[in-house]
């Protein structure tokens, strides 16, 4: 079994409803479970990763700019956003690859927008 950590970019069949349906769609999303720790199931918690950004950005949404300085090392294709209110935990074996990885500066913004999701 592969081991992720915290602040990993992965790839993984993200699950979304449909009318009457959930499919899924291969998509980046953010390792934020803390695996250092001893854990009694192998699930991961992810946040998903969008390209769909919109002009204004919500307090539970952080920007991942493709001019920023530590955009190459997420793996992603273009500017995207991190969804912080859609908290989803898969299980590990759902992760196709892991493609880059957030820097500290950037999880430091993750962390601040899930605490506005979540009312912390």
């Amino acid at each position: 079994m592969a081991r992720f950590s915290r602040g990993d970019v992965v790839l993984v069949p993200f699950p979304f409803v449909v009318i009457s349906d959930i499919k899924k769609k291969l998509r980046p999303a953010l390792v934020i479970s803390d695996h250092s720790k001893r854990r009694r199931y192998s699930d991961v918690i992810l946040i998903p990763i969008t390209s769909m950004v919109h002009k204004s950005v919500f307090p539970t949404e952080v920007i991942i700019e493709e001019t920023s300085p530590y955009f190459i090392k997420t793996g992603l294709a273009k500017t995207s956003m991190s969804r912080c209110e859609m908290i989803t935990t898969l299980p590990v074996d759902f992760i196709v690859k892991k493609i880059g990885i957030f820097p500290k500066a950037l999880m430091k913004s993750v962390e601040h927008a899930m605490k506005n999701s979540i009312g912390l």
